[in-house]
This record gives structure tokens, sequence and C-alpha cells, in this order.
């Protein structure tokens, strides 16, 4: 096993071989870069975090040391711990971690990993079967919860959050453990609020808690204060002594009285007023988002070994998906509720994707799967819940809309072509599709089953 040894602290020992396995020693990240050196692994001897994970990130930047061993001298915290394979004390340590690492990534065919983000994050953990992807939690970030490994792995740019729920969505990651519920402002997604009481009249902050009476011969309600008269309570509005509680008064819910605009109320408002943007909430509007832990699936350890990633159209089986039978039978369905309730409306769209093949000839396998992904992802967004859609062919989509009649279907087929265009590519490359729709009862044939409408449909995009 061939090591290159960053040695770039005053204080790590030189080393030149142990047992067989040589290490090349580099003073500077540079020279270690412009050697271009063919080496099993790496392992950096530093003092230095902010300088350690410099180097980390530009070792993971060379696609043939993106997935390799990286081992630390030194115990630099947790941050560096989660973008590396730990450290050890010794040369032998160091050989230790490396080897059975080393033996799985010769397992992974030759080119995967460079194929792309995915490919190195599911080799990574291939080559690792024990490492759990997990979050670093630091109170100065916006999102709280960072996930260290994968912003070393993914290309620059890439939302984090959303690569990672990508790969869970197609099946390639699992939840391991839930580490936190957080609650996002609707703003501008940050998890930092200030829960602060205010008016429920005006939303004014300037509230104080006081004592309240009521007075049961003319029903007033005011604090306390303004009920004592020369240490008597004295109704200040029809004048009546009150002597006995339960009898001349009592104490009411009410309790909080506004500063701004002298309301009284028994509960204050809670506003969720955001640290990072000013932005004022209600909890209830706050976005729930849940912090997991993450490992290789079985599927994911079968695209590390074979460098393949499922078929690019079936990244639109995560749109609400059931099966062609099951999608057949509930169309026959509502066909029936539609003749018998004249009142009942349901739609459908079919999509027909043309040029998936040839955008994969063009722009390369891998952008037209994040193109596809990304116009799946944002027609995901637009349909709703009980939008359901199924696949009949392998460029073919079908949408079914309960309780949608046709201009309705015609205005979500207009968003369609919005998603489209902004998926649009630098060089003008988008997919192109043909699309047709029907409405029932209007469109409906007598006679007609849900196979033949299909096969109708169909025939009209092709």
């Amino acid at each position: 096993m061939k090591v290159a040894y960053l040695k770039l602290g005053e204080g790590f020992p030189e080393h030149g071989s142990i047992d067989g396995h040589r290490f090349e020693t580099y003073s500077s990240l540079d020279d270690f870069l412009a050697g271009g050196g063919d080496f099993d692994g790496i392992v950096i001897g530093c003092d230095d975090p902010s300088l350690t994970e410099d180097c980390i990130r530009a070792v993971r930047s060379r696609p043939s040391f993106s997935i390799a061993p990286l081992v630390l001298l030194r115990d630099l915290g947790t941050r560096t711990a989660l973008m590396t394979d730990g450290h050890a004390d010794t040369f032998h340590g160091v050989v230790a971690r490396m080897q059975p690492i080393v033996a799985r990534i010769r397992e992974i065919p030759s080119g995967v990993v460079e194929q792309g983000q995915d490919f190195r994050l599911l080799g990574y953990l291939y080559a690792r079967p024990d490492v759990v992807l997990t979050t670093e939690r630091h109170w100065r970030n916006q999102e709280v919860h960072s996930y260290p490994l994968a912003q070393v792995l993914s290309d620059p740019n890439t939302p984090i959050d959303r690569w990672i729920a990508n790969l869970v969505d197609r099946n390639y990651l699992e939840r391991v453990e839930l580490l936190d519920r957080l609650r996002l402002c609707p703003k501008c997604g940050g998890c930092h609020h200030n829960f602060v009481d205010a008016c429920p009249h005006c939303r004014s902050i300037d509230i104080v808690q006081k004592p309240f009476l009521h007075c049961f011969t003319c029903g007033h309600v005011a604090p306390e204060e303004k009920f004592l008269t020369t240490g008597v309570l004295v109704c200040p509005n029809c004048l009546t002594r009150l002597r006995h509680i339960g009898a001349d008064y009592d104490r009411p819910l009410e309790n909080y009285v506004c500063r701004h605009g002298d309301e009284t109320f028994a509960e204050p408002l809670v506003i969720a007023r955001c640290l990072s943007c000013g932005a004022q909430n209600d909890p209830e509007s706050l976005i729930p988002r849940e912090v997991h832990s993450y490992r290789l699936s079985e599927r994911g350890v079968l695209a590390a070994r074979t460098g393949s990633l499922e078929d690019i159209y079936a990244l639109f089986d995560n749109l609400n998906y059931i099966r062609p039978q099951f999608f057949e039978n509930l169309v026959d369905w509502l066909m029936a509720v539609c003749h018998r309730h004249a009142e009942e409306r349901f739609s459908l769209i079919g999509m027909r994707f043309r040029n998936v093949l040839e955008l994969t000839d063009r722009i390369g396998r891998y952008r037209t799967a994040e193109l596809v992904d990304e116009f799946a992802l944002r027609l995901r967004e637009t349909i709703r819940r009980t939008d359901l859609t199924t696949r009949t062919g392998r460029h073919t989509l079908w949408i079914l809309l309960p309780k949608t009649d046709c201009p309705a279907c015609r205005v979500l087929v207009g968003r369609f072509e919005d998603i489209r265009q902004g998926t649009l590519q630098p060089e003008g490359e988008a997919l192109e599709y043909d699309i047709v729709t029907f409405s029932a009862p209007k469109d409906m044939v007598p006679g007609e089953s849900a196979r033949l409408l299909l096969s109708r449909l169909l025939g009209d995009l092709e």
C-alpha cells in the first residue's frame, strides 16, 4: 500500500515505510497536488483544524482521491472526524485503519466515482460499511445541522439537504436515527427563533400581567388597581363597594393588559420572531423539518458495485406513484362514479418525453439525470397530495387529478411549461414532451374502459 504523508506541522515524525507499506512525505499541500502521484491513502499531520479542512477539501476534489482513506495524526474535533476516517496516534494505526477501506474500494469498478457526486457519496459509504452519514450541530449555522461529509463530496453550490433527500427518495440511502426536529422560518429557512408573548389584538409586545376583578353588579372587568379607592374595593363603573369575593366580585380569566392599545385579554399571542431575517410568524406557520442520520441501503450498495443508477425515467416514480394496474382500476371506478353522479369530475394528463435519450448523448447521462430529477422535483411540488401518477411505458407519465374539471386541468398544464422553462440548461437544453388531457364527464365515450381510454390517449401522444 502506497500512502501520501502530508507533514504540515513541526511536531510530526518523519516516516518512510512500515511493514512493506511505503509513505511518501510532502511538506505542503501544493507539493502533494503538483506531484500527481498514485496513492492508496493519505495521512495528514497538522495541528490547525482550518488548514486541515482545506487540505481535506482539496484532496477530495481530486477524482482519484475522492473516496480514498484519509487519516489524521491528531484529533482535531468532531467536524474533521466526520470528514475523514478518524485519527491514529501511530503509523501502525494509520495502516490498520486504511487497509479494510482500500480492500473495499478495489471492489468498485474503475471510473465509477468519476460519474458524479451521487457515486462519490455511495462509493465512500460502500468502502466504509460501518460509517453513518450524520450531522455536525453548531448554533452559528442558520440550519444548525450540517453534513460535513456530504459537503466535502458534493459538487460546488449543491443544496445538500435536497441532494440527500433525493437519494433517500430513490432508496439509495436509508434513515438510521432521528437526530432532531426543527421548525424553519417560511421566509428564509432559518431555525433560530425568539418566541415572544404579544397582544392578540394589535400584536404589540408591550404587555403586562396584572390581577383583574369582575364586578357582579354591573359586569365591569378591569385591573385590580382601578378598584382600589382609599384602601377599599369600589367598582369604578357603578361605584358599588365590593366586600365579599364570590358574592360581590370574583377574579376573571383576563389578567393581561396591552400598554399600546389598552386592551385586556386572558392569553397572549405567541409570535415566533426569526433571528435571521426578522420575520414575525405564528408558531403554526413554521415549517417542520426532521434531521436524520443515514446509511447506505441495499440499492445503494448495488449502485456502487455496478456503477449504474436506475433508469432515468424512473425518477418520475416518486410522484405519488401507484402501479399501472391499480391506476387503471381507479380510473374505471371514477368513470363509473361520473356515470352515476353527474356532478363528479376528474381529469387525466398524459406526458410523453421525447428527447431524454438525445439529451443523454449531448450532455451526458449524469447531467440528464439531474435535469430530469429537477423537473420531477418541481412537478411534485406542483401537483397535490391527492393527485396520483403511473408510468405505462418508459417515457409515458400519467397524472390522475380527482375533483378537477377541464379549466383547472389546463391551468396545471400551463404550470408544467413554466417548470420546463425553469429547468432550462445554460446551453439551451431542456426536456421536450408531448401532452394530452382528458376531463370527465365531458370527454367520456360510452362503453369505454380505462384501458381503452389510456390506449386512445396514448395514440394522440404518438
